[in-house]
């Protein structure tokens, strides 16, 4: 089974960003959190991308897990 995901450079571009604005984040702390709350859309924009252009729901069920499991760590 082909993946739709890595075969497709905007979403994968979308979900690069995504992780990036997440990790930026949480490494510098900019903002009370509005960088993750854009990661946010960008994960969820590149998923529903990449539904649209036929992927599985196991596919993007994986790449959203990983990027939650991010998500879960706690601030101070």
């Amino acid at each position: 089974m082909e993946s739709v995901i890595l075969g497709s450079p905007l979403a994968l571009f979308l979900y690069g960003a995504a992780l990036f604005l997440n990790l930026f984040d949480r490494h510098y702390r900019v903002g009370k959190g509005g960088m993750t709350v854009v990661s946010a859309f960008a994960a969820v924009g590149a998923t529903a991308y990449a539904l649209l252009l036929g992927a599985d729901l196991r596919e993007c069920t994986t790449v959203l897990l990983v990027f939650l499991l991010l998500n879960m760590g706690v601030r101070e």
